[in-house]
């Protein structure tokens, strides 16, 4: 499937979420950006307005407001040495002043540094910039324009298992997951569970009406 394909599946999962889960108290504090956030932020191309899906959305922010980032990083230039094509997902808490980073590939065989979040940085740095300013002029006391926002870092999360292209598939999983205010889940995804919630994902698409949640 096509990274742009991929990317409406991932955005209009996210409406369904939000859709079968409004009545929980955790939804009015969640805004869930574009799948294109990554390539609308860091584009080299300064088209008017293109900025305009993630800046809307960060203008409408709350003082407690749960910010998640489902982001395809792309090494365009070479500057990104070490990352390919992946979906992630990149949360910002403002009630905890906290960024966390779901990767389904996590660092293995020894390896101590995640290479995928040299390209959520890049997000990061952009977000503050503009929250900064409309935290400001909504919030003034709010502890984010203390400068004391815990940076991201690559948080224990399901693993998608060796060879497998399931990584859009785990970050829909994960938006579930954080809209409920479930705990992280962590460990290895099988092949079974991931065509288990493939599976899910088709039923919700073809009939919403009838889902039980």
């Amino acid at each position: 499937m096509s990274r742009e394909l991929f990317g409406m599946v991932i955005d209009s999962w996210a409406d369904i979420l939000l859709a079968m889960y409004e009545e929980l108290p955790t939804v009015e504090r969640i805004i869930i950006f574009t799948s294109k956030c990554w390539d609308l932020i860091t584009s080299a191309h300064d088209h008017k307005n293109q900025k305009f899906w993630v800046d809307d959305k960060l203008d409408k922010v709350a003082s407690n407001g749960l910010l998640i980032f489902p982001l395809l990083v792309t090494d365009y230039d070479g500057s990104l040495r070490g990352v390919r094509n992946h979906w992630t997902v990149l949360i910002l808490d403002l009630k905890k002043c906290q960024w966390s980073f779901y990767n389904s590939l996590r660092p293995r065989r020894g390896a101590t540094a995640d290479q995928h979040l040299k390209g959520e940085f890049l997000v990061v740095k952009y977000v503050e910039n503009k929250l900064s300013e409309v935290i400001k002029n909504k919030y003034p006391h709010h502890p984010f324009l203390r400068g004391i926002v815990k940076q991201p870092d690559s948080v224990p999360c399901l693993q998608q298992f060796a060879g497998s292209l399931d990584c859009g598939i785990v970050v829909c999983y994960h938006i579930e997951n954080i809209i409920q205010g479930q705990p992280k889940k962590t460990g290895p995804w099988s092949k079974n569970k991931a065509a288990d919630y493939r599976a899910k994902m088709v039923t919700w698409f073809i009939d919403p009406a009838h889902v039980q949640v």
